[in-house]
């Protein structure tokens, strides 16, 4: 007998790990909140399409979808059926590039968001850079190892 997993629980595995990727409609955020580009944008859309040729405009989508952004705040579901509409390509294409940039927020943010690297290339120093950021941002007092030790 195999000690392999069956078909259907490889499957669900599967499924467990993209399943936080998947839209779930929040009230800022479905389907039913309209979303056009205003005028500028749409200037500055046709000034991006130019630079492509009209069979490689679908290479469009990540400046369309950070112009969507800068208007809207953040990547919603509207934003980005807005920008499959205009580049004439299938949603699916779009919340693909969406979902596997971090640069596009799929919730809004708040007035300031900041991110930090978290690759294992860090060294020792940039985890305290890190950890100083923070406590600055928060207001946060030093931790009592690095009170005690100044």
């Amino acid at each position: 007998m195999s000690s392999s997993p069956s078909a259907p629980s490889r499957l669900a595995t599967h499924r467990s790990l993209i399943s936080p990727s998947q839209h779930r409609d929040t009230p800022e955020n479905n389907l039913n909140i309209p979303f056009k580009f205003n005028a500028q944008n749409e200037k500055l859309i046709q000034e991006v399409l130019a630079r492509y040729p009209s069979q490689y405009k679908k290479a469009a989508v990540m400046p369309l979808l950070d112009l969507g952004q800068r208007q809207h705040g953040f990547t919603s579901i509207s934003v980005m059926n807005e920008v499959a509409r205009l580049l004439e390509m299938p949603p699916m294409r779009v919340y693909e590039v969406a979902t596997f940039y971090t640069m596009y927020n799929r919730n809004p943010v708040g007035k300031f968001h900041i991110q930090c690297c978290t690759t294992v290339c860090q060294e020792d120093g940039e985890i305290l850079r890190e950890q100083e950021l923070i406590q600055s941002i928060y207001r946060l007092p030093a931790s009592s190892e690095a009170a005690t030790a100044s």
